[in-house]
């Protein structure tokens, strides 16, 4: 009994999610690399003006502007200016510009000095190539909306997209009481997990997410390649649940406060919650890890 209630309060500790939001499907028309040159009036001056007044948070101590400027150029205020190009191209105003360079800089600079999260990858997958030099960890509510939405194409980014080969991301089971299902469906993820099968569960539910019922779970196992009968036994094991338990727990421990938490390289990401923003700070990171600091 005493292992029981300890079950269900670690699974009711926590917080809602982010709010409603539509899962965005895969196949996604992966952004180009926004040249500052290629802007037609009045958006170059609107970029111009940004870069002018916009800091680079490493490399160059500088204005964006002057960064791009020197003879060497940094790797990083050249991805920055892009970024902020590519911004000024689809339409954002100026504040939310602003908010998102802000946030970027101070996650940059805290990562500096945070020691990284002690997360416990044993038996979980990676998507991606396992030798990606940056690790991406993903605490995920299986019943989340906006799990559902950035989840399939940061997973589509690592594997066959702009990623590929620079980072692999691992899912961590991260249910939320505020989300009907959630403990049903983090179970299954887990069980999936145990027979091999993880990525192809957790991608088939956020394709179907409007569908799910507790009941249909075993119908989605199966259609994601999983062998009915160890998926409800190992579903039904009371070992499982306690995995389920002791992932929220270590989440709750490293800081996570909603889904989905991604951490990179172990530090949390506290930037824009955007696949686009999230894609473009992973191969910042790449670059770091391979020491590019300038370009060629």
């Amino acid at each position: 009994m005493k292992r029981l209630f300890a079950t269900i309060f670690a699974l009711c500790i926590g917080c809602s999610g982010r709010g409603p939001a539509v899962p965005r499907a895969t196949g996604v028309a992966w952004p180009t690399r926004t040249s500052c040159d290629s802007l037609e009036e009045p958006l170059r001056e609107r970029a111009d003006g940004l870069l002018s007044s916009l800091f680079a948070h490493d490399c160059c101590d500088d204005t964006l502007a002057a960064c791009l400027g020197r003879e060497k150029r940094c790797l990083v205020a050249v991805r920055l200016a892009e970024n902020v190009c590519r911004r000024v191209n689809e339409g954002q105003d100026e504040g939310r510009i602003r908010l998102a360079m802000s946030l970027r800089a101070r996650m940059m600079y805290a990562w500096y000095l945070e020691e990284p999260a002690l997360i416990d990858l044993e038996g979980v997958p990676p998507a991606g190539d396992p030798g990606s030099p940056v690790e991406v960890v993903e605490y995920a509510d299986p019943r989340g909306t906006h799990c559902a939405r950035l989840t399939p194409p940061m997973h589509e980014a690592v594997t066959t997209g702009p990623l590929e080969g620079k980072a692999r991301l691992y899912l961590k089971v991260f249910p939320l009481r505020g989300n009907p299902g959630s403990k049903e469906a983090g179970v299954a993820f887990l069980a999936a997990q145990e027979l091999g099968k993880l990525w192809e569960l957790a991608l088939f539910s956020y394709a179907h997410f409007d569908e799910f019922s507790p009941d249909v779970l075993p119908e989605w196992a199966v259609a994601a390649g999983l062998d009915r009968e160890r998926f409800e036994e190992i579903s039904a094991d009371e070992a499982t649940a306690e995995r389920l338990v002791a992932s929220k727990m270590e989440g709750l421990d490293n800081g996570v406060e909603s889904t989905p938490s991604f951490f990179i390289d172990g530090r949390l990401y506290t930037g824009e919650m955007e696949a686009d923003e999230m894609i473009d700070t992973l191969a910042e990171a790449f670059d770091r890890s391979q020491g590019m600091v300038y370009e060629p």
